[in-house]
């Protein structure tokens, strides 16, 4: 979810609307939880261009659509990442030539 300091209620109003329990309004904002993981994820950007640089096969799972801390759905992260990965490394055919080849020795 992208939000812009436009679409941000002021402190006020945040306050008022917990008090006459108007809360749903802002129910789309991300808590300050979500807000810490991601700023310290996006300090991990350079490492991660690094490691992807000195890869050989890099693949980025489709997550969007999952909140980053909701641990319920972690199975189903895991089930499209593991579609994907396959899906990349049949792509690719030296990847694929080498699990061939770690599968039938």
């Amino acid at each position: 979810m992208r939000v812009t300091l436009d679409d941000l209620p002021s402190p006020w109003s945040l306050v008022w609307s917990r008090i006459v329990g108007g809360a749903q309004a802002y129910a789309e904002l991300p808590r300050l939880s979500e807000i810490l993981v991601r700023s310290m994820s996006l300090s991990g950007l350079d490492a991660l261009n690094q490691a992807q640089a000195q890869a050989d096969l890099v693949f980025t799972p489709r997550v969007e659509e999952y909140e980053i801390l909701d641990f319920s759905v972690v199975a189903p992260i895991a089930a499209a990442g593991l579609e994907q990965a396959r899906a990349r490394i049949a792509e690719d055919r030296a990847c694929a030539t080498i699990i061939a080849e770690l599968a039938t020795s």
